[in-house]
């Protein structure tokens, strides 16, 4: 009854979190019977904390509106996978590292414990040379891609031949590593950054590589969603 059933290129199964606590859709039912009141007043609380602030009603309104992901959009597993997609129909992407920059902020703020575990994941992920890619895997609805493996790779530090990353998104590991920076700065968790941290160094050395006249901003050539970007970008800096 499980939906959906999530396996990886290798037929690994991927079991959502809500299998250790029902056993079936019947007894999601009954307990949705049985705190109904409970829970509508839960959400009606948390709507009410937001929506009665003295933030800006457009600022309000974005935060409301990007809860929708948690339910719609992502991955929680009993074997340690969690993220949300890009989107759910028109880019399936996991985790997608771009995209989550600015859009993790809610999901970050209320469970700050599996922002650190996404960061995680793309650290095992991370390229020997240093790049973080862009995603954690992808779906096509029937099958899924999870692409990250059990351990990190040996790092063995950037290519001098910088058009070894033709194509390569400069910002991924930039983002990487502000990402690890604004979950440390939220929660002062320092046995994650302890955790973490050799994965930012290593990204911070891939970026420097590309920096082909030492001031500061690497150089780039890659298309960024059909934009194509050539020599210093305002976006990566």
């Amino acid at each position: 009854w499980y939906a959906p059933k999530h396996y990886d290129s290798n037929g690994r199964r991927f079991p959502p979190k809500y299998e250790q606590w029902f056993k079936n859709a019947t007894e999601v039912a009954e307990e949705v019977g049985r705190d109904h009141d409970e829970l509508l007043a839960a959400t009606k609380r948390h709507y009410d904390i937001i929506a009665t602030s003295t933030l800006p009603k457009w600022y309000r309104e974005m935060v409301q509106s990007n809860f929708y992901l948690l339910p719609a959009a992502t991955w929680f597993t009993t074997n340690g996978a969690d993220f949300t997609y890009e989107t759910t129909n028109a880019g399936p992407w996991m985790g997608t590292m771009d995209v989550r920059y600015y859009g993790r902020f809610t999901q970050f703020a209320a469970f700050p414990e599996l922002d650190a575990n996404v960061l995680r994941q793309f650290a095992r992920a991370q390229q020997p040379s240093g790049f973080i890619p862009h995603d954690l895997g992808h779906t096509d609805g029937l099958s899924d891609r999870y692409s990250v493996p059990a351990e990190a790779a040996q790092y063995t530090g950037p290519s001098k031949n910088r058009q070894d990353y033709k194509d390569y998104w400069c910002n991924l590991p930039i983002k990487f590593c502000l990402e690890v920076a604004s979950n440390y700065q939220w929660t002062g968790d320092k046995q994650f950054l302890t955790q973490i941290w050799p994965h930012v160094k290593h990204a911070v050395a891939w970026i420097q590589a590309q920096d082909e006249d030492n001031d500061g901003l690497p150089e780039t050539n890659y298309a960024y969603d059909g934009w194509k970007m050539i020599d210093k970008c305002g976006y990566d800096a």
